[in-house]
């Protein structure tokens, strides 16, 4: 069994796609036996090749924070595109999470705030996105011990990973779209610096929340600081058969909807994170923007019913929707596995939300609370 898309009047077969590579015990296997490996495989690498570039500390943390929490194994997830080189989009992924991470790492070490210096760093996001874009000097403004080099790395392998992908060019101008989000907002987000990063990040949000009148300024800010909508047109772009319709289904899942469930969920983990380890005031949790817990829990379910409710009848391939609902499900069972979404409230919102009496959930959350127990 083939599953096909729509160009035009023309149908044309989805590479990949079979009954098969949409069946989540496969994936499952898959993700277990193949991209895991593969992950690992990036991991030994990137542990070898930075080792001279920065300390041991910094190192550690940033191969900790790509590598070994609950947001890397989602953003693995994305590798299980059907039709997709494993390798190729392990080594994307890693790559390119590895730069926004050291790039925060970079931030908040130097409290790097004044907006050119910004800019100018968060130009190798771009560079890494776009093949066809002249690479920036990153360091004309602020510069460390292995940053040059270190930039150049990350910026080089997303770029060579790209060039491997067949249909890249479809969704090239997708992809800058949702890059120039993330880069505004994290941009706005490390100028405020100490004060309320309110004023700048909402500013910002304003001139763009018309287009969404069913979320706030502060889910489209959540919404452009998840990634999941670059790599999900990345990945899809491993179809050398992928038509602008397919690539407008991707886009139009993701942003707003799972991208803000993503973040939002991510958020909720640390919800009374405040209280019990003194959390500074200037930390930004987009969970904290609402009134009580109960309301973003509701926001949460909202998100999530619209990423899971995504119509698939009128898309150009509804085997690729499905897939992304598949990565919906196993989002919130990682989440919700982890031991923080048990602590306090949290507990009763999880249950809520999960709602472990629905059979569909229950072998997602039970399979994620043993791979938590490895994280």
């Amino acid at each position: 069994m083939v599953i096909f898309h729509k160009v035009g009047a023309v149908e044309k077969e989805m590479v990949g796609i079979t009954r098969y590579s949409l069946n989540p015990c496969f994936l499952l296997l898959k993700y277990i036996f193949k991209v895991l490996p593969e992950a690992r495989k990036q991991r030994s690498y990137w542990k070898h090749v930075l080792k001279e570039l920065m300390s041991d500390r910094d190192l550690s943390f940033l191969l900790s924070q790509c590598f070994k929490g609950r947001d890397s194994l989602i953003h693995f997830l994305y590798s299980l595109y059907p039709g997709s080189d494993i390798k190729v989009t392990v080594s994307f992924i890693s790559s390119f999470w590895m730069l926004v991470n050291y790039l925060g790492m970079l931030c908040l070490q130097c409290r790097i705030k004044d907006e050119p210096t910004l800019r100018q760093i968060f130009l190798s996001v771009l560079d890494a996105t776009d093949p066809k874009r002249e690479t920036s000097n990153y360091c004309k403004y602020f510069h460390t011990k292995g940053m040059k080099k270190t930039l150049a790395l990350f910026v080089e392998t997303c770029r060579n990973q790209l060039l491997k992908l067949p249909a890249y060019d479809i969704v090239l101008e997708q992809v800058k779209k949702y890059v120039y989000f993330y880069v505004d907002f994290n941009t706005y987000k490390y100028i405020s610096g100490e004060e309320n990063p309110a004023d700048y990040i909402l500013t910002w949000a304003d001139y763009y929340i018309k287009q969404f009148p069913l979320i706030s300024p502060w889910e489209f800010s959540a919404s452009a600081n998840s990634l999941l909508c670059i790599l999900a047109l990345v990945v899809s772009a491993s179809d050398p058969m992928l038509g602008p319709n397919t690539a407008k289904d991707v886009e139009s899942v993701h942003f707003p909807w799972i991208c803000t469930l993503n973040i939002l969920l991510r958020d909720f983990l640390h919800y009374n994170k405040k209280i019990l380890e003194g959390e500074d005031e200037t930390t930004l949790n987009f969970a904290h923007n609402y009134r009580n817990l109960k309301e973003c829990e509701e926001r949460i379910t909202f998100f999530l019913a619209r990423s899971l409710g995504y119509p698939v009848e009128n898309c150009s391939c509804p085997g690729i929707i499905n897939f992304y609902k598949f990565i919906v499900k196993w989002m919130l069972s990682i989440y919700l596995s982890d031991p923080r979404a048990r602590l306090g409230f949290n507990r009763i919102a999880s249950q809520n939300l999960l709602k472990l009496r629905d059979m569909q959930y229950k072998p997602y959350y039970i399979i994620c609370r043993i791979i938590g127990l490895f994280l």
